[in-house]
């Protein structure tokens, strides 16, 4: 066989394994063949064993007596043939091999769904009833559906936000997760109940996925402030399993909360990371709503391309990625937010019967009734309220002047108690 024609077939075999989305994994002590949509790593000889069968349904000719000089060469040249990378990442983009921000070529998992749509995309009946039972407000609804397009349409840009759904339970809240878990054809979407598998060090969640889901997660003091890191980041430092070197990984999940708790979080007064519509509720009664799902558990597993196809042609123009507006469920979780801080607040200080107090002791007892801390300019709104102020006081035995609270309204601070100096001294040197 002349030498054009075996490196034809070598070329057509090489592109063959790329086009299904394989590529060299150069590792530090081996070289494996990674398919990157699955993320499973095969052995090199998976070169040798897959030709014969490509080579039969391609009809690609080896003439018996060079057959066993071809294939003792076929793993190396067409390992010469194809891309060859580091590690993996996800990247929401046609690429099969990409560069990282960090100048790494990475392998890249992610796989768009591109069902075949046959006709012009017409709101069913039931969709739309689905969304005017979980969305009434006509402004709220739009969007909602926005953020959820924008999944489909523009994975690669991701909003500085995130959508909190409340309401009943039952009322079908983390449905809108399943549907856009449909339009991705059932990848890239995580759903848990708990906030630890995605905070954890090191953890993949967040850089594998484009939905992150927690529905009716218990939230802790810093799990606010967690979210709010986790909305806006760009990258995740991972520790991947037999390599030595952490990485980082690029993120462009969007994240999303369904709770049953009229306030899953306590929100800050100036936030904007979270978009709250109003309350989902039952349209009559819970009975009612479990029929109506029913049916549309039907119609949606019937309907995979119509899930997608609605989405994938929802107008965007008015979308806007960098902050969301305020609703009136947002400003109403704000207000019981604060409401529980000036109360732990307010009771911290009765506790104290007009003494003064290093704020690390209010920290501490915030701390213990689960209040982030965070929100420094908040505690000293709710202090005031409680009638305490900001001072600067010597202490004894300690050095320079420190800011302490106080009781406000006199022009001149009186001396301190041997038991507010006591306290305070303790404070100060104290880890809380």
């Amino acid at each position: 066989m002349p030498p054009q024609q075996t490196n034809e077939i070598i070329d057509q075999y090489a592109n063959y394994l790329k086009n299904e989305g394989y590529v060299l994994s150069m590792g530090a002590n081996s070289i494996s063949l990674l398919h990157a949509p699955s993320s499973y790593y095969n052995h090199l000889k998976e070169i040798d064993f897959g030709f014969p069968a490509w080579a039969r349904l391609n009809k690609a000719y080896i003439e018996a007596n060079e057959y066993a000089e071809f294939m003792s060469s076929l793993q190396v040249r067409v390992m010469e043939r194809l891309p060859r990378v580091v590690g993996r990442g996800m990247r929401p983009t046609d690429e099969r091999v990409y560069r990282s921000q960090r100048g790494a070529m990475l392998a890249n998992t992610y796989t768009k769904y591109r069902p075949a749509c046959t006709s012009e995309f017409v709101m069913p009946a039931i969709l739309q009833d689905y969304l005017d039972r979980l969305f009434p407000d006509a402004q709220e609804q739009k969007t909602v559906v926005e953020f959820a397009a924008d999944i489909v349409q523009n994975p690669e840009l991701r909003p500085q936000w995130s959508l909190l759904l409340t309401g009943d339970q039952g009322s079908g809240k983390s449905s809108l997760v399943s549907l856009i878990r449909t339009a991705l054809d059932e990848r890239y979407v995580w759903s848990g109940n708990s906030y630890t598998p995605v905070f954890e060090k090191f953890s993949e969640v967040l850089p594998d996925n484009l939905v992150i889901c927690f529905d009716d997660a218990p939230s802790h003091q810093d799990t606010y402030e967690k979210l709010k890191r986790a909305i806006t980041c760009a990258e995740v430092e991972v520790e991947i399993k037999g390599q030595q070197n952490r990485v980082e990984r690029e993120v462009y999940a969007r994240i999303m909360i369904c709770s049953n708790n009229p306030r899953p979080l306590r929100l800050e007064r100036g936030d904007r990371r979270f978009y709250c519509p109003a309350p989902c509720k039952h349209r009559t009664d819970a009975d009612e709503t479990a029929q109506f799902f029913e049916q549309f558990l039907i119609w949606k597993e019937q309907n995979r391309e119509a899930i997608y196809q609605w989405l994938a042609s929802v107008d965007l123009k008015d979308f806007v990625r960098g902050s969301c507006k305020k609703t009136a469920t947002h400003t109403s979780m704000v207000d019981m937010s604060a409401s529980v801080l000036d109360d732990a607040v307010a009771s911290f200080i009765e506790d104290k019967s007009g003494m003064a107090f290093h704020p690390k002791e209010l920290y501490a007892h915030l701390r213990d009734q689960g209040i982030p801390t965070s929100a420094v300019d908040l505690i000293k709104s709710s202090v005031a309220k409680a009638g305490y102020e900001t001072k600067r006081r010597n202490i004894d035995g300690i050095k320079g002047q420190i800011y302490i609270f106080a009781r406000a309204g006199f022009k001149r601070s009186g001396p301190l108690t041997e038991n507010e100096i006591e306290s305070i001294f303790k404070a100060h040197h104290q880890s809380f």
